[in-house]
């Protein structure tokens, strides 16, 4: 589990510059990973969906770490989409429907 900012430190500086890594997107991927586990800690979830912009390769790498992360280590099966909020050209709205009916399926299928 990435860490969180609770150590003991010798000046502000040092514990500004952890909350930043821990709590910044851009900034760190265990940080990011972290914020959205305690979030997920508070809730009752079957899975995870987490759409990324594919064009973002802060994003991007974060994405994947997560997906491998939460499926390993939380156990909460993940979907990943990837897409163009700017652009609708470079993802098919089709693909990404079967991609999230056949994961709803497959959490469904996991309940009974």
């Amino acid at each position: 589990r990435p860490p969180e900012p609770s150590e003991k430190y010798e000046t502000l500086g040092q514990k500004r510059s952890v909350v930043s890594m821990n709590g910044g997107m851009y900034h760190s991927s265990f940080g990011w990973i972290g914020r959205i586990e305690r979030s997920i800690d508070h809730i009752n979830l079957d899975g995870f969906i987490y759409s990324y912009q594919f064009s973002c390769r802060p994003l991007t790498c974060n994405s994947k770490l997560m997906k491998e992360y939460f499926e390993k280590e939380v156990k909460l099966p993940t979907l990943l989409l990837d897409i163009d909020m700017y652009d609708d050209r470079n993802y098919s709205l089709g693909a990404l429907q079967t991609r999230l009916e056949a994961f709803a399926e497959m959490l469904k299928a996991q309940k009974i």
